[in-house]
């Protein structure tokens, strides 16, 4: 996977792309983050409904449900500007203290829908803590993919504000 690094809270970013027979497309993406915040703090901040609905999308999240256990549920509801709901949300595949793994969509869908497995690994470094961000969507292509990341990239800026205000 290659990796780039930029200057801000992303410390480093890889992007690959892989096709198969099992997946048509599997997109592969990752970013590390340095947060001024311990590990605990962090973590409260993906597994508390409130604080998730505080940084996680664009600024107009309206509802948000956090279950943070193997097989708990979580999801946000986004106001669009159109005035339109867009929902989003998946499904805990792992949930200890210092790791998360999460679907968004459905990974097993069989009709193509947009899916991905997202992991984050919370490590203590110094004073604060390094966050390491995996996704890997399916039923994507490379163009969503790199939107998607840099969704990301903006959401861990909200993210890394919020922790540091605490």
């Amino acid at each position: 996977m290659s990796s780039i690094t930029t200057h801000g809270p992303i410390l480093d970013s890889g992007f690959t792309a892989e096709i198969s027979e099992v997946n048509p497309v599997t997109v592969e993406y990752s970013l590390t983050t340095h947060l001024d915040a311990p590990v605990a703090r962090v973590r409260e901040a993906w597994t508390t409904a409130d604080q998730l609905a505080q940084w996680f999308g664009p600024s107009s999240r309206e509802k948000a449900t956090v279950d943070a256990r193997p097989g708990g549920s979580w999801g946000l509801v986004f106001a669009m500007p159109d005035g339109q709901e867009m929902p989003l949300g998946g499904a805990y595949v792992e949930a200890t203290d210092d790791t998360l793994a999460f679907t968004t969509g459905d990974p097993d869908n069989t009709v193509g829908d947009l899916a991905s497995l997202c992991t984050v690994t919370l490590v203590a470094e110094g004073d604060g803590t390094r966050q390491e961000f995996r996704q890997a969507g399916v039923h994507t292509d490379p163009a969503h993919a790199a939107g998607a990341r840099d969704g990301w990239v903006g959401f861990f800026n909200q993210l890394a504000e919020l922790v540091r205000q605490a």
